[in-house]
């Protein structure tokens, strides 16, 4: 039966682990929405990193992920992207590289980096284009609470890769030749695990979010 012949009966609780980034910056209009066509239904979101975010739901702990998808799919999820999520080269208005139109890889990497915490799925993606190009980044700080890295990146501590999403007044978004990179942004859920209607609808409108 479609979600919208059974819009009346959804109810009961719906769990959704997401990272902080997504809830902040990708969710809020479509859960004011989820809530306004659905309040009978008790939504629980947990905040986390993405990798957090899988293993919640590989052991079942919560109905479904928002989160920032693996390259490497795990054989007990399955995935569906939703947002392709540009990362851009940004600095402090005041720092060394910041009034250079286009800067070298080769050249930005001899400046300290703060990153997300290695091993996770957004440092993999930025730590591979620079391994291509043979060059390695020094870090001089590590965290993923993206918010955090933009606002000590914006003081002045050392560069970042970014979501574009994120970029204001704060940054300067700096010019590396090549660089093309982005994360993929989606919908995670157990391959053996049967939706709700509630969670169901809730897909539905990640797929379809509100204008």
């Amino acid at each position: 039966m479609a979600v919208t012949d059974v819009q009346g009966l959804v109810s009961g609780e719906l769990s959704v682990a997401t990272s902080h980034h997504i809830g902040l910056h990708r969710l809020p209009e479509i859960l004011k929405e989820y809530k306004r066509s659905y309040p009978n239904v008790e939504l629980n979101l947990s905040f986390m990193a993405s990798e957090a975010a899988y293993d919640m739901v590989v052991e079942g702990k919560v109905d479904l992920a928002v989160a920032t998808l693996s390259q490497h799919q795990h054989r007990a999820v399955r995935t569906t992207n939703v947002w392709n999520d540009p990362l851009v080269c940004v600095c402090g208005l005041e720092h060394p590289i910041a009034d250079l139109a286009v800067c070298s890889a080769k050249n930005l990497v001899k400046h300290p980096a703060l990153l997300p915490e290695k091993g996770t799925i957004t440092r993999v993606i930025i730590e591979r284009w620079f391994e291509e190009q043979g060059l390695t980044i020094t870090t001089t700080m590590e965290t993923n609470y993206l918010e955090t890295l933009k606002t000590m990146t914006s003081v002045g501590l050392g560069w970042s890769v970014l979501p574009e999403v994120m970029v204001d007044t704060s940054l300067r978004t700096i010019g590396i030749p090549g660089l093309r990179v982005h994360r993929s942004l989606g919908i995670v859920t157990h391959k053996n695990k049967t939706m709700s209607p509630a969670a169901s609808a809730f897909i539905q409108m990640l797929k379809t979010p509100p204008p």
